[in-house]
C-alpha cells in the first residue's frame, strides 16, 4: 500500500515549498518558464543540494521516473490538475490560476 502526500503548489513563481516525505525533508522549487509557457520543478535535499533541477512539469507523468540520484525520494511524483478555473475569473492572473488548480502528489513505494 502506498502513502500519498499532497504537496500544494505555491501562488508565486520561484517559490520554495519544504515538505517532509517519509521522515526526510525536501525542498521543492517551482518556476514558471514564461518563454516556453510551462512549469519547472527543482528538488533539493535538506542541506540544499540539488537532487534534480529544471524538470518540465507534465500533468500525469512521473517526474522522478528517470532520476537516478540516490538522494531522490523512493517513490513517484505526479503533477495533478485538480480543478479548472476560468482565466476570466476576477483578480486571477494566468500564473495564479495555474498554481491554484495544481497539486503534486507523491506516492512512496512500499
Amino acid at each position: 500500500m502506498a502513502t500519498v502526500y499532497q504537496i500544494p503548489v505555491p501562488v508565486a513563481s520561484n517559490e520554495d515549498v519544504r515538505v517532509q516525505l517519509d521522515g526526510t525533508t525536501y525542498t521543492f522549487r517551482w518556476l514558471w518558464i514564461a518563454r516556453d509557457g510551462h512549469w519547472s520543478l527543482s528538488l533539493y535535499d535538506v542541506e540544499g543540494t540539488a537532487i534534480v533541477s529544471g524538470l518540465r512539469v507534465v500533468v500525469g507523468w512521473d517526474l522522478l521516473l528517470d532520476v537516478s540520484n540516490e538522494s531522490a525520494p523512493a517513490g513517484s511524483l505526479y503533477f495533478v490538475k485538480v480543478r479548472h478555473y476560468s482565466r476570466s475569473e476576477e483578480h486571477t492572473s494566468e500564473l495564479q490560476s495555474q498554481f491554484r488548480i495544481s497539486y503534486a502528489v507523491f506516492c512512496l513505494k512500499k
